[in-house]
């Protein structure tokens, strides 16, 4: 009896050394590709997801060539109208009407136009 509970005990042990190991293992994996990962630069990702884009962008324009269609049209027509808008308006907040000062004429209007 002692031999089988001692047998049972040992087998445990093993297999509890075992499970150790492998989460060790495991483990020092982990901490590896996480070392990897804050070494690279903190625009990685993006880095990766605009270089995948501009692949996907010019295999796009190689296909709309071989089947003669025009690249340009067929990514604006896959742009919604809201997009657009968005974007335009975003763009023109941007733009500056303004162009300061030129002559005295101007100024005189521009400040004519303020009262």
């Amino acid at each position: 009896m002692s031999d089988d509970k001692r047998a049972e005990r040992m087998k445990r042990l093993r297999e509890l050394h075992q499970k150790r190991t492998e989460a060790s293992r495991l483990n020092h994996k982990e901490v590896v590709e996480e070392n990897k990962r804050q070494q690279l630069p903190n625009n990685w990702e993006k880095r990766q997801e605009l270089a995948e884009y501009r692949l996907n962008e010019e295999v796009s324009k190689q296909r709309a060539k071989e089947s003669g269609e025009d690249y340009e049209r067929n990514k604006l027509l896959d742009i919604q109208a809201d997009d657009s808008e968005r974007w335009h308006r975003k763009r023109d907040a941007k733009h500056n009407p303004d162009p300061g000062f030129s002559d005295y004429e101007a100024a005189t209007a521009r400040q004519y136009q303020r009262l």
